[in-house]
């Protein structure tokens, strides 16, 4: 079936000047996916989506992002974390199958 891996993001931001702040996710032997966390510091009132997402990150202390795995057998399966960017800080792993 079909597993959905959730990454659990403590909110920080990008130390190279960019806004993604990347991590990948991979099951067993598969293809890695790559998320990325989009936050910017928000001083400006007028806030970007990356400002809003930064401020809701902080009051949560968590970002959730999702990686979609179709077609998984039903069994044991290895989840690898590839830290791509500084600063990924990497809270929980929630993984939920279809039924």
């Amino acid at each position: 079936g079909e597993a959905a891996v959730q990454l659990h993001m403590l909110p920080t931001l990008n130390t190279n000047g960019g806004v993604d702040v990347r991590i990948g996710v991979s099951i067993d032997a598969g293809e890695m996916q790559t998320l990325a966390m989009r936050l910017t510091a928000s001083p400006d009132p007028d806030k970007t989506p990356e400002q809003k997402n930064w401020e809701q990150a902080v009051i949560d202390n968590n970002f959730v992002l999702e990686a979609i795995f179709p077609g998984l057998a039903a069994g044991k399966h290895i989840i690898k974390i590839w830290r791509i960017d500084d600063n990924a800080l990497l809270g929980r792993i929630v993984v939920r199958t279809a039924q």
